[in-house]
């Protein structure tokens, strides 16, 4: 799914981060609800150009992994929040998993 959120916040607590992001409920592009998305990721993007100036220069866009969703609420003021891990702890989790010693007989 593709759309557009807006960034509510980022909190640290005990060396691990959650992004929150809150979506638009009203509107008919959104669903109502994003059961069955824990585990999704939460992407932004990031926009280049070498020559800022230049219109005729083409823009490279870069996709960002933010965070893996994992709890919705319920909206309120026709927004819905989101909860995600954060960066921080994508990058530990990327520690953790390559330090882990594979379980093989």
């Amino acid at each position: 799914m593709v759309g557009r959120a807006e960034y509510k916040g980022l909190e640290c607590d005990n060396g691990f981060d959650r992004l929150t992001i809150r979506i638009p409920e009203s509107v008919d592009l959104y669903p109502g609800d994003y059961g069955g998305c824990s585990g999704g990721g939460v992407w932004t993007t990031a926009m280049f150009k070498d020559k800022p100036s230049d219109p005729d220069e083409s823009i490279e866009v870069f996709p960002l992994l933010m965070g893996i969703a994992y709890v919705q609420f319920e909206a309120l003021d026709e927004h819905r929040e989101i909860v995600a891990n954060g960066p921080k702890s994508l990058a530990s989790l990327k520690q953790l998993s390559s330090a882990m010693i594979p379980l093989t007989p």
